[in-house]
């Protein structure tokens, strides 16, 4: 059994190898992912911008959600359900695979090397999907640009 150390880096490449292989099976999400971040920087590139193209900005980054009246458990159809599911059994599954890695290896985690690579790891994803132009700018790295 892996000490707590060993589980927080396991549930962090979990969550970060289930986001990789949705975004390889997904095109569409690719594709509007790559279409959000080339707008995104054709309005960065500008040095003044009108009220309207801030607003294209915010709306581009940050998009809207429909706002329902309904709770959760009111919305959910079986399709929903059976995508819930889905994403459950795939998490479950890459904690599986990256624990029996770790058990396999023998690997264990002081608890610096854990920080380190808990800090550094998304740092460091979001850096190579940058070069696919598939990066989200919500990650720690913006704070050392």
């Amino acid at each position: 059994m892996a000490d707590i150390k060993t589980l927080f880096i396991i549930l962090l490449l979990s969550y970060y190898s289930k986001y990789t292989i949705e975004l390889l099976i997904n095109k569409k999400q690719r594709e509007d992912i790559k279409e959000a971040n080339t707008k995104l920087n054709l309005l960065r590139e500008k040095p003044i911008k009108t009220l309207k193209e801030q607003k294209e900005f915010i709306d581009i980054k940050y998009p809207k959600r429909p706002v329902s009246d309904k709770k959760w458990y009111q919305k959910m159809s079986f399709k929903g359900t059976l995508i819930l599911f889905l994403h459950i059994v795939g998490f479950v599954f890459a904690m599986k695979v990256w624990t029996q890695i770790f058990a396999v290896l023998n690997i264990q985690f002081n608890i610096w090397q854990m920080l380190l690579i808990a800090i550094l790891f998304p740092i460091l994803f979001n850096y190579v999907m940058g070069k696919f132009n598939l990066n989200k700018n919500n990650d720690l790295g913006v704070f050392f640009r």
